[in-house]
């Protein structure tokens, strides 16, 4: 059986017909869900873009180890794993994080990769003669702007965009490798990431009459720095990236249609992350909270021998879980001991009832806030203090220091990189705090999700018991992983 992922980066759940939108236009997401098996409680797990890929490419939960960063070079990857089983394994992507510094070695096992240069601030156009008309003032857009615009200057034509040229990328490949005896076939877009950037027609759909300023990358942070109006079109030239990516997706669908593959294909449709445009008088993802909308993703499996097409599965399910379900439909070994995922198959093909059914999920981001859910109620933990918190890694190379302020455009902070060198050992060093460290102040949100889905009203106040039963089940779940000790010392889960 062959293998195809697609992974639309920032694609929110809610903004999806299939999920209850009647007013974005995703038919063909809509119709290969109909097709196929649609999880109603999948929820990402480590935060953000490539924490969440290192989570799907290794089927482990990686926050309590690490934040943004390369694969570990002492696991095994998905694409090894597949490989061994005698797959071709192509990636198709713009996702430039993927062989960009900071992360960097996620391409490295495919038998071919097919990079589209050119998205985001993508390190690849320096052409001096052109002009950079900033659409707006240089406070509500990102100052990076100047690269993104350099690289794409030549769009003329939709298919110049950039999911069009992703799928007719794999358009384009599967014509040419649909005959390989079993093919494993990675796709990763970045639409609709920011910047949404889309011909015209497609965000006049949700804003017809805008005419202001365009802000197709607006800086995260409070919402209020805009007008209702401008919101507004921010959104919609959103939920234009949405439609346009849904056409070409749908495309690429036909094409596999035509070529018979849905007799012997798995097909795998989700997203990392999702974001805010108001909510919580926040616009972009890194809100201290990873509200609903960040959180609770779409994820929709095609299995050729699944039990029916358009069946729901209230079954929780993570990235991570990914990695064994794909592993078990091939028919290839998988040693729990070395992962954290729960295979989904049993669920899409067998029987209604999942056998690996977890009571709670855990998710959230390195040295941020963790949140647990269970379906009723949702558990946010965060702290500040001096307690040390720990990176976890077997590859020095890893401490590369993030650069705290964009401006720097990303270049290595390299007396920080030195520091961590020099007092990495045992495979950990110190990320934040002190070591000794003893002050931690615990801060607890409580929102009952299954009354107050928009998490409008922080409770935790009103339920302390239901907190200490949730902070134990934090508590659990990280120990069922082996999280690091340091971690949940952290946390100041380990006294509980």
């Amino acid at each position: 059986m062959n293998v195809i992922i697609i992974l639309m980066d920032t694609l929110r759940r809610d903004h999806l017909g299939i999920y209850g939108n009647r007013k974005i236009k995703t038919p063909s997401i809509d119709n290969f869900a109909q097709r196929s098996t649609i999880f109603d409680q999948s929820y990402l797990g480590s935060y953000p873009c490539m924490p969440a890929r290192q989570d799907l490419w290794t089927g482990r939960c990686n926050f309590p180890w690490r934040g943004w960063s390369p694969l570990e070079y002492d696991s095994k990857d998905i694409v090894a794993a597949v490989r061994e089983q005698g797959y071709v394994t192509q990636l198709i992507t713009d996702h430039y994080h993927l062989w960009h510094w900071g992360s960097g070695n996620y391409h490295m096992n495919f038998n071919g990769v097919e990079f589209i240069r050119g998205q985001e601030s993508d390190s690849w156009n320096t052409d001096a003669t052109i002009q950079i008309p900033w659409p707006t003032d240089k406070s509500k857009i990102m100052p990076i702007f100047d690269i993104y615009y350099r690289n794409t200057f030549h769009f003329k034509e939709e298919n110049d965009y950039f999911s069009p040229r992703v799928f007719q990328s794999c358009i384009n490949w599967i014509e040419k490798n649909h005959t390989h005896e079993k093919f494993f076939l990675m796709v990763d877009s970045f639409d609709p990431h920011e910047p949404w950037d889309t011909p015209e027609e497609y965000w006049r759909m949700y804003d017809p009459d805008y005419s202001g300023e365009s802000y197709i990358w607006p800086p995260y942070g409070s919402a209020d720095r805009y007008t209702a109006a401008e919101l507004k079109n921010i959104h919609a030239r959103y939920c234009g990236e949405i439609t346009l990516a849904d056409k070409w997706f749908g495309k690429f669908i036909d094409k596999l249609d035509e070529l018979g593959l849905f007799d012997n294909t798995m097909i795998v449709l989700t997203t990392d992350h999702g974001f805010l445009f108001g909510e919580h008088n926040y616009l972009g993802k890194h809100a201290p909270t990873l509200f609903e909308p960040i959180s609770h993703t779409p994820l929709i499996i095609y299995h050729p021998h699944q039990r029916g097409a358009g069946r729901r599965v209230g079954s929780f399910a993570q990235l991570y879980d990914l990695y064994p379900t794909i592993l078990e439909a091939i028919g290839a070994n998988i040693n729990p001991m070395e992962i954290h995922g729960h295979s989904l198959l049993p669920v899409i093909s067998e029987t209604d009832i999942d056998t690996n059914a977890r009571e709670a999920i855990c998710f959230g981001s390195f040295g941020g806030a963790i949140h647990l859910t269970d379906g009723e109620w949702t558990y946010v933990r965060s702290v500040t203090g001096t307690a040390p918190l720990y990176w976890h890694t077997q590859a020095h190379y890893a401490a590369n220091y993030w650069p705290r302020e964009i401006k720097s455009n990303r270049m290595i902070n390299l007396e920080q990189t030195k520091r961590n060198l020099a007092q990495w050992s045992h495979g950990s060093y110190l990320y934040s705090g002190k070591a000794g460290g003893e002050t931690i102040n615990i801060n607890e949100e409580l929102y009952q999700v299954s009354m107050d889905p928009c998490q409008i009203q922080n409770v935790a106040s009103l339920y302390p018991n239901q907190c200490r039963i949730l902070s134990s089940k934090m508590k659990e779940f990280l120990n069922n992983i082996k999280a690091p000790e340091s971690y949940l010392q952290w946390l100041a889960l380990d006294m509980i």
